[in-house]
């Protein structure tokens, strides 16, 4: 016989169930987020590029692909990478850019990458390419250290390391701007036959580059390098700059000037020695161009050209005289009066002032293009024909 009382006990306990039933999904969602925030906020990323650098070294430009890898941290803010300092698990989180754009949007590989904030406390994100995977393997990411190896430059794209960094954030819908920058330094090798070696096949040419680490330690958490030893490095050919026979590039870890670097030219069975200036100190993120000349007496070289990688790489004439590079001026974002007081002689009827508001920060050119840099522009893209 079921009493009243009874009646009460079965719903009180019905009650409980149900009310612990709702609840477990908030505590699942109290250990995800750590901060204790009822609502996690799923982070949104753009990866976008620092200053004039391209987002990539290949034939693909600047733009970023959607099948490329971001590797992202989440880390308590203004501390080292550490187990004890991750946060919600973000640690090497795979994203993928959403468009092949310059500035893209990223998402999760999968949904069990996605990263959130943790309540109201302020994280740090560390992000890199290409992602690799975390563990004790060789080429493996391992106690927050990235391994960088040069040695098969055949698909720079594969071996370039860019990296970004955005501190002090907290609880936000508006996505996080992670500005890439390279990290490695780029050696660009445009070559010309001396008249005493006019006949000499240049077609199978090659550039070994000795005296220069191929192999280092990129720390995720500093960003500080440790090189690894001296080796010789087989630069990639590529297709000969306008007047030159062969041009040859490499990716190079950063490093301060130091003697007892060369290149070897290797052409027709015979090599052509070019000794590195000493005073050379090639800097992360940027391009060293230079010109060489090579004869039977040995290799003159015709002065340095510094860019940034994937900007236009300057152009050089026929008489190796380098063509001014593209320099270019920042305009910040902000609000400014655009047009001519109704007070200007000869002013049109369009012209009114009117207040233009910039959201971004932006380069532009700081003169005008010269036909030399649009021929460059032409030839570097493989626009069909040679422009000089």
């Amino acid at each position: 016989m079921i009493t009243n009382r009874n009646r009460k006990l079965q719903f009180a306990a019905a009650v409980l169930i149900s009310s612990a039933a709702v609840l477990l999904p908030s505590c699942v969602r109290e250990q995800l987020i750590e901060g204790g925030s009822e609502d996690p906020v799923e982070v949104k990323f753009i990866a976008d590029t620092d200053a004039d650098a391209g987002t990539r070294t290949s034939a693909d430009g600047n733009f970023w692909l959607t099948a490329d890898e971001i590797g992202i941290y989440m880390s308590a803010s203004g501390q080292p990478l550490s187990s004890s300092t991750i946060r919600n698990g973000a640690d090497n989180r795979k994203y993928r850019p959403q468009t092949a754009t310059v500035a893209a949007p990223l998402s999760p590989a999968t949904a069990d990458q996605s990263i959130y904030f943790p309540g109201n406390e302020t994280v740090d994100f560390r992000a890199y390419y290409p992602w690799k995977a975390t563990g004790t393997g060789a080429g493996d990411i391992n106690n927050y250290v990235y391994p960088i190896d040069l040695t098969d430059q055949s698909d720079p794209s594969a071996i370039d390391l860019l990296y970004a960094v955005k501190t002090d954030m907290g609880n936000s819908l508006t996505a996080v701007n992670l500005a890439f920058a390279h990290r490695l330094s780029k050696i660009s090798l445009h070559v010309k036959k001396g008249a005493d070696i006019a006949s000499v096949d240049f077609s199978a040419a090659t550039a070994t580059i000795s005296g220069m680490p191929a192999t280092g330690d990129f720390s995720l958490s500093s960003a500080a390098i440790t090189a690894g030893p001296a080796v010789d490095l087989q630069a990639k050919k590529v297709p000969a700059a306008a007047t030159f026979d062969a041009s040859f590039e490499a990716l190079i870890i950063p490093q301060a000037a130091s003697a007892g670097r060369k290149v070897v030219f290797a052409a027709g069975g015979n090599n052509y020695e070019w000794i590195i200036p000493a005073t050379a100190a090639f800097e992360a993120g940027k391009n060293h161009i230079y010109a060489l000349t090579l004869s039977s007496t040995g290799v003159e070289e015709e002065g340095e050209l510094v860019a940034a990688i994937g900007a236009l790489t300057p152009w050089f004439n026929i008489d190796h005289t380098a063509t001014r590079a593209i320099e270019k001026i920042l305009v910040h974002a902000g609000t400014f009066t655009m047009g001519s007081p109704a007070t200007e002689p000869y002013r049109g009827s369009n012209e009114d002032q009117h207040s233009v508001t910039l959201t971004k920060d932006f380069y532009i050119g700081k003169y005008e293009v010269t036909n030399a840099q649009y021929a460059a522009f032409l030839n570097t893209n493989g626009i069909t024909g040679v422009y000089d």
